[in-house]
């Protein structure tokens, strides 16, 4: 869930968006740990109170910080999609890269 949460900052989705981009794209699977052949996507009710938790206790940015400065520490960066007409594209291939190489660390 805390991956999910991830998500939906570094791509500023909703969500239902969230949901639907676990079912749609399968890097976001893989980095969720979610074999959709055996399960299904957490839905929108459960990611949402699940969002609310690191808010609700004053989490969020520690996490945030703490996971940033892993990443820098390995030389990644988390690429946010440009938007367009209020709609962010899911590189797809951008995003297998930086899991596999997230993988490696």
């Amino acid at each position: 869930m805390l991956r999910i949460h991830f998500l939906l900052q570094w791509y500023a989705l909703s969500d239902p968006a969230v949901e639907e981009a676990l079912y749609d794209s399968q890097a976001m699977g893989w980095f969720v740990g979610i074999d959709m052949g055996r399960e299904g996507a957490p839905d929108k009710t459960t990611i949402s109170k699940f969002r609310h938790l690191p808010e609700k206790h004053a989490l969020a940015a520690k996490v945030f910080a703490a996971v940033g400065g892993q990443l820098k520490k390995h030389a990644a960066e988390v690429a946010v999609p440009e938007c367009l007409d209020g709609r962010c594209p899911l590189d797809a291939a951008a995003f297998s890269y930086f899991i596999y190489k997230m993988s490696n660390y």
